[in-house]
């Protein structure tokens, strides 16, 4: 289950004071291997996660169905909490990349697997920092 875990780091996060003399940005990697079982749980953890220091980055890692992953990602569309708030993702803080090894096995494209990992994550630091008025530095 992919909730507890975003849980326990949203919980660490939140326990740290983040000003512009106290800065601080997390990333949660998490591989994973099948389809998110606690769906509706993860969606509600990355709605809180959404308001802290924190990207979530989910490699998928064989050749399941990654596509519950790929919604999580929401390039497109705001996840919405089902907790009863109603609560929308404050900003994209989840990147999802599917492993394949046919497209990075070789050491030329083991440069373009951090790249397409770690894309996102310049902005969605910069984002929540300027949305609190942060200069990164």
């Amino acid at each position: 289950k992919l909730s507890p875990l975003i849980r326990h780091v949203n919980e660490i996060c939140s326990s740290v004071s983040v000003s512009q003399a106290r800065q601080h940005y997390f990333i949660l990697l998490v591989v994973v291997t099948g389809e998110v079982q606690d769906m509706d749980s993860a969606i509600n953890e990355i709605v809180k996660a959404s308001r802290l220091p924190l990207s979530i980055v989910l490699v998928g890692v064989g050749s399941r169905d990654f596509s519950a992953e790929r919604i999580l990602d929401a390039d497109d569309t705001r996840l919405r909490s089902s907790d009863g708030s109603g609560e929308v993702q404050e900003r994209d803080n989840v990147q999802f990349v599917q492993y394949l090894s046919e497209k990075y096995d070789t050491a030329t494209n083991e440069d373009l697997l951090a790249e397409d990992t770690l894309k996102e994550i310049p902005a969605q630091l910069i984002g929540w920092m300027a949305k609190r008025k942060i200069i990164p530095g």
